[in-house]
């Protein structure tokens, strides 16, 4: 974290710099929409702030609606349009010079539970918000995916409780709480992947 607060307070220095901080919320009670939120800092300013609901998506979903937000709004801060087109016009000298320079843009990754500075900020601002989902909310085909998979594993589940049909010799196994494995299909699903590609264990379980 101490490279990020370095490039953050060597930005905070700088007035061509904006530093875009950005976060979304997804309440995990409630029917609450997600929230995607971004906030623009200039010299160590904040000089923008903005949340909105984005519907009944998934997190990267929400979390890439707020990237957008906060690239869309950075590009066209006052003067900035301006500063990057090389028509002809006044000071077309600058506007020149600068669509012709070496612009950079950095992303950083940083985990919520850091609480780093800047990202905190955008991750409080996008959770004081909370919106109801309606009727008409957006949804992205994704969480359409997710709401799909999870019904047919709670299906599966129901199911694998009845001996009729996962069979009455079925080696039942507990997890690390004690408790009956449930099925899942990933990472080699419940139970082979702590076979340990044991061909005695296998016939036995299966």
């Amino acid at each position: 974290m101490d490279d990020l607060d370095h490039a953050l307070d060597q930005a905070g220095h700088d007035p061509s710099v904006a530093v875009c901080a950005t976060d979304a919320s997804l309440p995990l009670h409630g029917n609450f929409q997600a929230v995607s939120a971004a906030q623009i800092h200039v010299g160590g300013t904040l000089v923008y702030a903005m949340r909105r609901p984005v519907g009944r998506v998934l997190v990267p979903d929400a979390e890439q609606a707020a990237i957008r937000l906060a690239l869309c709004k950075a590009t066209t801060l006052h003067g900035s349009r301006h500063a990057v087109d090389p028509s002809i016009q006044s000071g077309q000298f600058l506007s020149l010079a600068v669509a012709s320079a070496n612009r950079v843009v950095r992303v950083y990754q940083v985990p919520s539970k850091e609480e780093w500075r800047c990202h905190k900020e955008a991750h409080d601002f996008a959770s004081e918000l909370k919106v109801s989902v309606g009727t008409h909310a957006l949804t992205s085909l994704n969480y359409l995916r997710a709401q799909g998979t999870k019904k047919c594993l709670d299906h599966w589940t129901t199911l694998f409780g009845m001996p009729s049909f996962r069979g009455n010799q079925f080696l039942e196994l507990t997890n690390r709480l004690d408790k009956p494995m449930k099925p899942k299909y990933t990472g080699g699903g419940a139970w082979l992947s702590r076979l340990q590609g044991s061909p005695g264990f296998t016939a036995r379980c299966c």
